[in-house]
């Protein structure tokens, strides 16, 4: 007796989900069905990327040597500053 019970409760467990399952196949296709009906919406257009101006400056840009110099004295700088680190 108990194994009738056992079949009938999994064929009613089964019932309610291909039931739950149509509830949703049907849903989803009213849902296609609206999105479809809708006009689409237009995105704002994009923006345009701002001028960039040149500004004049004076002078003009610093020689090999001098950027060299720069380089060389900021590695001294870095070895003297290591040392005094380390003593």
């Amino acid at each position: 007796m108990y194994m009738v019970f056992l079949m009938v409760g999994i064929v009613v467990m089964c019932g309610l989900l291909c039931f739950s399952e149509l509830i949703v196949q049907i849903w989803d296709k009213a849902d296609a069905r609206s999105r479809a009906a809708r006009r689409p919406v237009y995105a704002a257009p994009a923006r345009v990327p701002a001028k960039v101006t040149r500004l004049p400056v004076p002078g003009s840009l610093p020689d090999r040597e001098a950027i060299g110099k720069i380089c060389s004295l900021s590695d001294h700088f870095a070895d003297h500053f290591q040392k005094v680190v380390n003593s």
